[in-house]
């Protein structure tokens, strides 16, 4: 019976891709159609004089607690960083959502739900683009809201001014690709023509999988190839800075598993190749057969857990090791880190990022488990391709 799931599973995965396939063929003459990009309304002052910053936030926003006190961190390091923000929303905005925008002077675009995080930003660079001249915008920051930013934004937001191409977190596995929950240009960058022939060609479609492949990839590959370097957030550089980590911090940090991300499976999907830095840490004293005194000395502990957590860093370091730099540098957590990892060690994070988050987060991140497990058919058929 196993072997025949797993040849289910197979079958089901090659004829996905192959609908993704025919899906981008048939997607490619359609874009000459798809003039507006989805746009339904738009409710946003741009004027020439307006802020040469601008920010798209990718959305489908909803009214939970977290969620709100997350998008009025984000807004606030946004705001404050002189960014003109415009929402871009692939559903209805609720009214508590709509309030918080008003409060800082945000632009909204409301589109139908075509192509998750790229297709929003594909409708948002087009909305600027039709309003303004590139050539006067000094910075686009694109983020969604798929982050949870536990404290005011304004320190990370201010850094990506630095360097021509910036994003949060690198990824090596695979393909290169910076990671589309937020990236900064330059105006070097966004004047670009392979900026722009991108976005201009991309077929925005609901796959997660083509998102990745066609989105994150594809648009790292064409400004690699135009000689341009991204610099991301979480970088080797980042642990060359003095770091002080509290007892408490030390022992969440070694007790916090280091996720196998071929294994996920289920909440959590801590499978046997999975580790944690105690045990890891453990093995490498016990080879090169430290002195009693190296192995009592907490600097040397400490030097040890940050050298293990920056080798993750560019190998999906959002989930491998999201929750050990979130206590680290107080990054924002990716909102599905309930895929591999349980809940007691979420809330442990939560106390150590944000006393105020527990509960609230504890409630999240629930309520998203129960969902993502769900026992219906179209659930466990969308987990296992990997599109949820």
């Amino acid at each position: 019976m196993n072997t025949y799931k797993k040849l289910r599973w197979a079958v089901t995965a090659i004829a996905h891709h192959a609908f993704l396939k025919i899906e981008r063929l048939i997607g490619i003459p359609i874009m000459w159609f798809y003039k507006e990009r989805g746009i339904v309304r738009a409710d946003v002052q741009l004027h020439e004089n307006d802020s040469r910053n601008i920010a798209i936030i990718a959305a489908y926003p909803t009214t939970d607690s977290m969620y709100l006190l997350s998008l009025e961190n984000l807004l606030e390091g946004l705001t404050s960083n002189s960014y003109k923000v415009i929402f871009v929303s692939n559903c209805l905005v609720p009214t508590k959502v709509g309030r918080l925008l008003s409060e800082y002077g945000c632009g909204i675009v409301l589109r139908k739900n075509i192509g998750r995080d790229f297709g929003a930003y594909q409708a948002g660079l087009f909305f600027v683009k039709k309003k303004l001249d590139f050539q006067n915008i000094n910075r686009i920051l694109l983020v969604n809201d798929t982050l949870i930013w536990f404290n005011d934004s304004s320190k990370i937001v201010s850094k990506s001014h630095e360097d021509d191409w910036n994003c949060l977190y690198f990824n090596l596995e695979y393909k290169s690709h910076a990671q589309s929950f937020y990236m900064s240009f330059s105006k070097e960058v966004i004047s670009s023509r392979s900026f722009a022939k991108f976005w201009n060609s991309y077929i925005p479609l609901n796959s997660r999988i083509h998102a990745i492949s066609y989105g994150e990839q594809q648009l790292t590959t064409k400004l690699l190839e135009a000689g341009f370097t991204c610099m991301p957030y979480i970088d080797s550089k980042i642990f060359n800075s003095a770091i002080e980590i509290s007892n408490q911090e030390l022992n969440v940090l070694l007790e916090l598993e280091i996720i196998d991300l071929v294994k996920w499976n289920g909440v959590p999907s801590v499978s046997s190749y999975s580790s944690n830095l105690a045990r890891d840490i453990e093995k490498s004293w016990d080879n090169k057969q430290p002195d009693e005194s190296d192995r009592l000395s907490r600097s040397h502990l400490v030097r040890s857990v940050l050298s293990s957590i920056e080798s993750y860093i560019f190998s999906d370091g959002p989930h491998r090791v999201g929750l050990h730099l979130s206590i680290l540098f107080g990054v924002p957590l990716k909102a599905d880190m309930y895929k591999c990892y349980n809940i007691m060690d979420l809330r442990k994070c939560l106390t150590i990022c944000n006393s105020e988050f527990v509960d609230i987060g504890t409630d999240f991140f629930l309520a998203k488990s129960q969902n993502y497990k769900s026992g219906s058919s179209k659930t466990i058929r969308l987990r296992n391709l990997g599109e949820i």
